[in-house]
């Protein structure tokens, strides 16, 4: 809160002392004079006093006129205050329009008479209303003044004779904003998102109370109308507005060009902003907890933005696809029941439907009886009144099972009864979500669960080359997933693949929980539901999940397949495709895509049987190994004359230094030594500490650790067209001895 009032006060009484020394006249002048009062400044003022406390303005003796201008534009609130030091005076506010210095005692709406020992009269004007120490909020605002463009008039009566008194503004860029409460203002804009939140004028801030339980939701809306301006939350425990923007822990930055609303919800499955991002950390019960406000901040853009902005708070369960709640609701065996009763309904808002969607089923179980109701499109989650709620289901025992499917011929219900004139569509084109009300019939209490099922082509994110985006899913616990779950599965099209491209690296990684890539065959349509059409995956919990494809085959962290290949996806009919899935019950990750264009290989050394090298190599320890990192991947070749002269084995190994590790990578047959795709490395050694080695026999592959394989024989590597290849990968920074053995 910037509280503008202290210096400008001071200024003020050196000002009146000044004008007293030489004889100049008051500021707080009697009569019909009037006396300008910038916004921040204090000022002395003296009157006879009229020994009433009904005041007549028409009583020069006792009355002094003030007038507000000035006011700059981050100011929301002012305290208008008159402190009396001899006698006693009151504060009275005249209405928006009033001209300054009006005598008509009809013209001042609001009033501060307070008596010894107080002796300090207090009004505040602000964008939610005007108030005193007596009277609740009321009408005008301060947009109600700034629109009448006459300042704000004010009256100081003289109760008692010999009256003394100060009158002090005090300028505030912040104002409590109570929910259910609308308020329009302008702010002025620089351009910058995000803004100065410390120095600058291009912010208005606002303290939400009363939030509700953390069931609830708190919807935060800002709608332009003129320019553009922006919506920016506080984390939780902020007791001021905070200079640093790193404290806003969330935004909704709609353009004008795209909305003119820019809103954000908060209720316990986090912050959702207009375009549906979620930041599922930060929920309601974070701002109950830390003393129950909320700070909202709303930053202009251009360079004047006129906005409202509503903050509505509902005692509503935000319910999404897939999901499923439950509760407890007390019954009164009556039809409809009494929905204001809060023992014995229960509301939900269906959140972030898909925008896809074509049908949408409601279930309703419990082990009592509970009855479901569907509210109209358009009306607003947690409505009571009867006549807001169009269709329901209300079975029986011993079915104990409502449903309600809505989708585009209508609405249908568990005893099959049909409403044709309400669709899908109306919901999806309805400016707030879907309503629902779960009511009690049994008595005493009833236990029930609440599921919604969504049917509807997933929405398929477009990411190009180089790009990299921030997401959050929910997820299944374990196990395959679940492609028509909507909230636990995001589906990606990579939309081109440059010209050159040898290799694509597809990744993951997660903040927090844990989530598990799945890779589309060649010619699947992207946002195929079906998990036959994704027969390649990394599904590890441990390392960022990965998928690299290039022409020699597609690999995994743990898995190396010849197909698909890099080809296969550039001569598909449709773009390479992935599915991330949800695992953990929240997760935050990255998900980026890089197209190398660059060289396919390093050059190798050529190391040949029965050598011995010494050499070094540095190590990152990741798995797999950055084979575009040269100081972390050394690549050799044997030549193909000594594989083909063998007889039995070819084997090569490394011996580190002690407490080193590095790890051996053997290359596929036919694959050019030095490649950089990590898919054409089949068989490998990554034991640690000790040393490596991987043996070539006429009937596979082996290793030190005792895998083995028959993905390729000596035999393969004797037809091949290319010398052998294979790398050394530090795990740490690693000195080691390199030697070939063949027989």
């Amino acid at each position: 809160m910037r509280n503008l009032s202290i210096l400008a006060l001071w200024v003020g009484l050196l000002i009146l002392l000044a004008a007293a020394c030489s004889g100049g006249g008051s500021s707080g002048k009697r009569g019909s004079s009037v006396t300008a009062l910038p916004c921040g400044f204090g000022l002395l003022g003296s009157l006879e006093g009229s020994g009433s406390a009904l005041p007549d303005f028409t009583d020069t003796d006792a009355v002094s006129f003030f007038r507000i201008s000035d006011i700059p534009p981050e100011v929301v609130a002012l305290e208008i205050s008159v402190t009396t030091t001899a006698g006693d005076a009151d504060l009275h506010l005249g209405g928006a329009g009033t001209a300054p210095g009006s005598t008509r005692l009809s013209d001042y709406i609001l009033s501060s008479q307070e008596v010894f020992p107080q002796n300090v009269d207090t009004i505040r004007v602000t964008l939610a209303g005007s108030e005193s120490p007596t009277t609740s909020l009321t009408t005008p605002t301060l947009s109600d003044y700034l629109s009448a463009n006459r300042g704000i008039p004010l009256a100081v009566w003289g109760v008692q004779p010999g009256t003394a008194f100060i009158i002090q503004v005090n300028c505030e860029n912040s104002v409590a904003l109570p929910c259910g409460l609308e308020v329009s203002a302008s702010v002025p804009g620089s351009g910058a998102a995000p803004p100065d939140f410390g120095g600058g004028t291009e912010v208005h801030f606002f303290e939400v109370q009363t939030l509700p339980p953390a069931a609830g939701t708190v919807s935060i809306l800002a709608s332009t109308l003129t320019g553009d301006a922006n919506l920016y939350i506080g984390m939780p425990g902020m007791t001021a507005p905070s200079s640093d923007p790193a404290d806003y822990v969330f935004s909704s930055t709609a353009s004008s060009a795209s909305s003119a609303n820019d809103l954000i919800l908060i209720d316990s499955g986090g912050l959702h902003d207009v375009f549906g991002f979620t930041n599922p950390l930060i929920t309601l019960q974070n701002y109950l907890s830390a003393g129950g406000t909320l700070w909202v901040a709303v930053a202009g853009l251009s360079d004047l933005n006129d906005y409202t902005l509503r903050v509505t708070c509902s005692p509503v369960d935000p319910i999404l696809c897939g999901q499923v709640r439950g509760g407890t609701v007390n019954g009164t065996s009556q039809t409809p029941p009494d929905l204001a009763n809060g023992m014995e309904t229960r509301f939900f808002q269906l959140d972030r439907l898909p925008s896809t969607a074509t049908s949408v089923t409601l279930t309703l179980q419990s082990n009592g009886d509970a009855d479901l109701h569907l509210a109209g499109p358009g009306v607003l989650p947690g409505s009571a009144a009867p006549g807001d709620y169009i269709f329901s289901s209300t079975e029986r025992n011993p079915s104990n099972q409502d449903s309600i499917t809505i989708d585009l011929t209508g609405l249908q219900n568990a005893a099959g009864a049909m409403n044709p004139t309400v669709s899908i569509n109306d919901y999806l084109q309805s400016a707030v979500p879907m309503g629902i009300a779960v009511a009690g019939y049994e008595d005493p209490f009833t236990n029930f669960s609440l599921s919604v099922s969504c049917v509807a082509p997933p929405l398929v994110m477009p990411i190009s080359c180089g790009g990299a985006t921030s997401l959050t899913l929910l997820g299944n616990g374990g196990g395959a997933p679940n492609l028509n779950n909507l909230v636990q599965n995001l589906w990606f099209e990579i939309t081109s693949i440059p010209a050159g491209t040898n290799r694509i690296e597809i990744g993951i990684s997660n903040q927090t929980g844990n989530v598990n890539l799945y890779l589309a065959n060649p010619d699947v349509v992207p946002g195929s539901q079906i998990l036959a059409d994704y027969t390649r995956s990394s599904v590890n919990s441990f390392w960022p999940d990965r998928i690299t494809v290039c022409d020699g085959g597609t690999a995994s962290l743990f898995g190396i397949w010849t197909s698909p290949t890099l080809q296969d996806y550039v001569m598909s009919s449709e773009n390479l495709s992935f599915v991330v899935a949800g695992i953990a019950v929240q997760t935050d990750f990255t998900v980026s895509v890089k197209c190398n264009t660059g060289p396919a290989q390093a050059t190798p050394t050529l190391i040949d049987c029965g050598d011995l090298i010494q050499d070094q190599v540095g190590g990152s320890s990741q798995f797999p190994p950055d084979f575009d990192n040269p100081s972390e991947v050394k690549f050799f070749e044997i030549p193909l004359a000594s594989v083909q002269a063998a007889s039995s084995v070819v084997r090569f190994r490394i011996d580190p230094a002690t407490g080193q590790d590095a790890d051996l990578y053997l290359l596929r047959p036919g694959a050019t030594p030095g490649s950089l795709c990590y898919a054409d490395y089949i068989f490998r050694d990554i034991s640690g500490g000790n040393v490596d080695w991987i043996r070539i026999r006429a009937s596979g592959l082996d290793t030190s650790n005792g895998a083995t394989s028959t993905a390729a024989r000596l035999a393969d590597y004797q037809a091949a067209s290319t010398n052998l290849g294979f790398a050394v990968a530090g795990w740490v920074p690693t000195d080691f001895a390199l030697d070939i053995i063949c027989n």
